[in-house]
């Protein structure tokens, strides 16, 4: 793949055990799904991951506090115009900035649904919204012991994004998953695994490692199977598509 014209390293590191591909996150979460260069260059390492015939799994993890509201809360008040806080509807400020990371995140979740390989993510400290939501597009999701989901999104008046209605309609029963996104109180650890919102709950201590060491037994099998078992578990999100195209009719991307 040829060098982009910015420095990958700044924003997430690619290393490989065995038959699993790690890609870490770290650096400025949201230059990386707002800028155009960046958000393609990250999707087409997963791509090619996904067309390399030694790998049968990719696992996502993050830099502490990489999702949490703190840094979701200084990126929304660049973007929004404060005035639309005590009004009906948010208006944006900077409108283009928020519809180039909507059309990233949704691509990323399309890239995500299509990976024929196992797509496994490691989730630690506090995860806002959109990141919660791409997050459900996962095979497998291990949560650490201090994670914890904020729906922030209620702040701004926005809508829940990363295709979190449609996710949460899958895993639970239709009243189940608007009571959770109507509250203003985080999921913590213990009620994400009870739900279903995560796979595993693990401790903090040697999380990475704990994480890679699942991925790495779930994908000791065979590649006929591996291959056979997503293709027909993805045929049931077929509809994911047309969710997306609609949200982005409703909120006019």
């Amino acid at each position: 793949m040829p060098q982009p014209a910015f420095n990958p390293d700044e924003f997430f590191t690619l290393t490989t055990s065995s038959h699993v591909a790690v890609l870490k996150l770290h650096g400025d979460v949201y230059s990386l799904v707002t800028d155009v260069v960046k958000s393609d260059y990250f999707i087409a390492r997963i791509n090619e991951i996904n067309q390399t015939d030694t790998f049968k799994g990719l696992l996502i993890l993050h830099d502490d506090g990489m999702f949490n509201q703190t840094g979701y809360r200084r990126f929304m008040d660049g973007i929004i115009d404060p005035a639309s806080l005590h009004e009906i509807w948010p208006r944006f400020c900077e409108p283009r900035t928020r519809f180039g990371m909507m059309h990233a995140i949704n691509r990323l979740i399309r890239t995500m649904i299509d990976f024929k390989k196992l797509f496994l993510v490691g989730l630690s400290g506090e995860v806002v919204t959109p990141f919660f939501g791409i997050s459900m597009a996962a095979d497998m999701k291990f949560g650490a012991a201090n994670l914890s989901f904020v729906l922030d999104h209620h702040h701004y008046g926005l809508h829940p994004s990363g295709a979190l209605p449609y996710f949460l309609s899958k895993f639970l029963h239709h009243s189940k998953a608007l009571e959770i996104m109507l509250r203003n109180e985080p999921i913590d650890a213990h009620e994400a695994l009870e739900t279903g919102l995560v796979n595993q709950l693990l401790t903090i201590e040697q999380f990475e490692q704990q994480c890679l060491d699942r991925a790495l037994a779930l994908c000791d099998i065979r590649h006929s199977t591996l291959f056979y078992t997503k293709r027909l578990l993805n045929y049931t999100r077929d509809d994911l598509k047309a969710y997306l195209d609609y949200e982005a009719q409703l909120i006019n991307l």
